[in-house]
């Protein structure tokens, strides 16, 4: 019996980490979104590592479940938190490059605490704007209506106040 040999190709080596390449052009922001369903500061430390790896500019973390807001910076990111403790779910943090903006360049909007953020860039053409969202589950009770129907709302509202001049 010959020994048939396969034609499919054969897997290479596994990269390592460092040689990942970046999913957007250059010019381009490169924004992660991530539902994290509670954020402990081991997780946080390899999301940053797991980013910078992947040169991401923006990393929207939800469902932090952290119960303050607040802003802070470290050597690669700026950290902008919109949490309450209204509700165990809530809590939406942002991590932005320090490479792309400094913090006296950020402009923050809470609309709904750890549900709706605005986040503005200022850059020197033109702002961009960014609303990081977190919706309520729709379990069909009548509360969770009223807290979907204002989530919409809000955001719109805050739509609304986006001059055109902005990118979104």
């Amino acid at each position: 019996l010959r020994q048939q040999t396969s034609s499919l190709p054969r897997p290479t080596r596994r990269s390592s980490g460092a040689e990942h390449p970046r999913v957007t052009p250059r010019h381009r922001m490169n924004v992660l979104h991530l539902n994290v369903g509670g954020l402990s500061t081991e997780r946080l430390a390899e999301i940053q590592t797991w980013s910078q790896l992947r040169d991401v500019d923006i990393v929207v973390l939800t469902e932090t479940r952290w119960q303050f807001s607040s802003e802070w910076s470290n050597q690669k990111w700026n950290f902008v938190h919109s949490g309450s403790s209204d509700d165990r779910s809530d809590g939406i943090l942002i991590l932005l490059r320090r490479h792309m903006c400094s913090s006296e360049c950020i402009g923050i909007t809470e609309h709904l605490v750890g549900r709706l953020i605005q986040i503005r860039i200022h850059f020197q053409a033109r702002s961009f704007d960014l609303f990081c969202c977190y919706q309520y589950v729709d379990n069909r009770s009548l509360t969770t209506k009223q807290q979907r129907s204002l989530f919409w709302s809000t955001l719109q509202q805050g739509l609304d106040t986006v001059p055109n001049r902005n990118s979104l």
